[in-house]
């Protein structure tokens, strides 16, 4: 039995460790992928403080956007303004500052005399902070020089509010009071010809 012993393991026929099975082979493998997967290592907290730093890192760039449209405000750039304004809230459509790109945006519409959109985005900056008084000012202003003299007037009552001391909103508010009543008087003679002057667009603080 020993020399057949030895003679086996000179041809290599002779005891050999078993080698793994298909089933070891996979589980070897998926333990393997599951201790270098990032995610995996992460606990639920771990977790949490990785997407909280991630968002903060969106809104800081958000932030920097804002700034450069608001430089492209000061340079009567109003196209490269709306963009940056649009570029921050696409990175943060709903963080702690969107209301002001919102408001910012409608800024730079209202420039651009694209009165209609400068209303829509006054009123998404109010969805997310209804007491921005800016917000409710450009709101107005929108109105006030689409020639919609009543609800100029009821955003500027609004921004009032939040904003007491605003001159610029109490000018509008006290013009757009004019305003309707020269026209209700006008309506009231049967004279429709008081939309004939063209609008300009005041400077705004962004």
């Amino acid at each position: 039995r020993v020399i057949h012993s030895r003679k086996l393991k000179s041809l290599g026929l002779g005891i050999m460790k078993p080698s793994l099975t298909i089933p070891h082979l996979v589980k070897a493998s998926s333990m393997h992928m599951r201790k270098f997967d990032p995610s995996n290592e992460l606990s639920p907290m771990a977790r949490t403080a990785a997407a909280a730093a991630e968002t903060l890192a969106l809104e800081q760039q958000a932030e920097k956007l804002k700034s450069q449209g608001n430089a492209h405000m000061q340079k009567k750039d109003y196209e490269a303004a709306m963009e940056c304004y649009t570029q921050a809230l696409r990175l943060s459509p709903s963080g702690p500052q969107s209301h002001v790109y919102f408001s910012n945006r409608a800024a730079a519409l209202l420039s651009m005399k694209r009165f209609d959109q400068a209303i829509l985005d006054s009123e998404r900056a109010l969805a997310l902070q209804p007491t921005y008084g800016k917000a409710h000012a450009r709101l107005g202003l929108a109105h006030f020089l689409l020639g919609d003299y009543r609800h100029a007037m009821e955003a500027y009552t609004v921004a009032l509010k939040y904003e007491p001391d605003n001159k610029s909103s109490k000018s509008y508010l006290e013009k757009s009071a004019k305003k309707l009543a020269q026209m209700q008087l006008e309506e009231g003679n049967g004279d429709v010809t008081h939309h004939t002057s063209t609008p300009t667009v005041s400077s705004f603080s962004v």
